[in-house]
């Protein structure tokens, strides 16, 4: 599905692009699938689709890249980490940025993510992966891992993040896990 903006022309409707697409796919007469979903709007294509917006958004967080994978959060973005650690918290968009960041930084080796499947529909996109990294204080294993998306106009508006809280705790917060018995 294509949306297009009032006033961005016939030519970008979506009964002109099946008609080009049957054309031009010879004898089929059906549709063909032709990739990511995107919108015109003058010069520019923004990506309507959840599961196209959430790889690219995971795509960069997974090179390293998470100054570019946060420039497509949308300027009313909101991140919420689960739990009752430290760093469970519900940041915008500005305070993901000064909080995140300098945490990312003491990792002794970087963390590395891999994304294992993303499910989308309509606004929303789940996303699982895994991460495996040295906090400060030791391993950091998040194996799996789930976060939930909320997309907006090409942009990410949402992310809530579930997460291992003890192995936030143990990695990045140095506190020890101990026995309730003890």
């Amino acid at each position: 599905m294509i949306r297009r903006r009032a006033g961005s022309g016939a030519r970008n409707s979506p009964q002109n692009r099946d008609a080009m697409l049957t054309y031009w796919s010879g004898m089929r007469t059906s549709p063909v699938n032709i990739g990511p979903i995107v919108e015109l709007t003058g010069e520019e294509w923004i990506m309507t689709d959840s599961r196209q917006i959430a790889k690219a958004f995971f795509d960069k967080l997974c090179s390293g890249d998470f100054m570019g994978g946060f420039a497509t959060l949308s300027d009313d973005a909101t991140w919420t980490i689960i739990g009752d650690t430290p760093l469970s918290k519900h940041f915008t968009k500005d305070r993901l940025i000064s909080d995140m960041i300098p945490m990312l930084s003491t990792f002794k080796e970087p963390a590395q993510m891999a994304v294992q499947e993303i499910i989308a529909e309509n606004d929303r996109a789940v996303v699982i992966a895994s991460v495996k990294g040295v906090g400060p204080y030791g391993p950091y294993v998040q194996n799996p891992y789930c976060f939930i998306l909320r997309t907006r106009d090409g942009q990410i508006t949402e992310i809530v993040e579930y997460l291992d809280t003890v192995a936030v705790e143990t990695a990045l917060v140095g506190r020890k896990l101990v026995d309730a018995n003890a």
